[in-house]
């Protein structure tokens, strides 16, 4: 059985390209949550509106490469290369569309809670805060509700 020298066998290569595009959309994903927060979307539908809004770009791109992949199949050398990337591509729009949405709202819930509490409670009257409680804007600070790494 002859050897084949010059081909790429690892699949290390596969497992990077797959990666990247998962990564690639995911930060799509979230600057997308983000500048709609910045917008003044309510932070609940701006997840919903990320994985509908990228729905199509995430699909074009997997149909697009799932279509290339169809081409090398039959190829002996290439089906195992072909094969990585159908399943890869299918899972990692998965990935994208539902987990990553779902992810990052389950982490930020709670911190865009705490600061829409903090926020109310500061823009509270005097009367109705605690003695001691500590304001979370500084003074002069406009009082938008969003860290200051959603604001810049």
């Amino acid at each position: 059985m002859p050897q084949c020298v010059g081909v790429p066998s690892s699949p290390q290569p596969r497992a990077t390209d797959l990666a990247s595009i998962i990564v690639r959309n995911s930060i799509l994903s979230v600057d997308f949550i983000n500048q709609q927060v910045r917008g003044g979307m309510a932070f609940e539908q701006a997840v919903i509106d990320s994985a509908v809004v990228r729905a199509k770009p995430i699909a074009l791109t997997a149909v697009a490469a799932m279509a290339g992949a169809l081409f090398i199949l039959d190829d002996p050398i290439f089906s195992g290369l072909a094969v990585s990337l159908l399943f890869g591509l299918f899972v990692s729009s998965l990935l994208t569309l539902v987990v990553i949405p779902i992810v990052y709202y389950g982490v930020m819930r709670n911190r865009v809670e705490w600061i829409r509490t903090a926020t109310a409670f500061a823009g509270a009257p005097a009367s109705s805060r605690h003695p001691k409680a500590r304001r979370s804007i500084s003074p002069g600070e406009p009082s938008t509700g969003l860290p200051r790494w959603l604001r810049e």
